[in-house]
């Protein structure tokens, strides 16, 4: 049985009304053991942690192009394929990854949403 490679990322990303296309990542973790992982050709999952389902929608919609844009040619937002009941409970979760033939997951995860407002007085 195939291994199922899970690099995950955090990120600090921009509060949801705010278009992806803007994000500036300030930190990222990669899992030590994923360093020789190579996804070109294989099918890869890409899976935002959100409790807002329109968030988590857009965002693995979002991170499917971005995957698509430096080589990833079967990337799919897990929303099409598992549950989001499912989610909770990595086992099961696993088991739909699995069953689509998903090789590797690209999660990430809204760590912080700081906004600065900054005023101006007018003249």
């Amino acid at each position: 049985m195939p291994r199922l490679v899970i690099p995950t990322v955090a990120v600090t990303l921009l509060p949801a009304s705010v278009p992806f296309a803007g994000v500036k990542f300030t930190s990222t973790w990669k899992a030590p053991d994923a360093a020789g992982t190579r996804f070109a050709g294989k099918k890869v999952a890409a899976l935002i942690i959100s409790q807002d389902q329109d968030l988590r929608v857009s965002g693995e919609e979002a991170l499917v192009r971005e995957l698509a844009a430096i080589g990833v040619q079967q990337g799919v937002a897990s929303y099409r394929i598992v549950p989001r009941e499912e989610l909770r409970d990595p086992d099961k979760a696993r088991g739909w990854y699995e069953r689509s033939g998903v090789e590797g997951v690209v999660a990430m995860r809204l760590v912080s949403a700081d906004v600065r407002r900054t005023w101006t007085p007018s003249m």
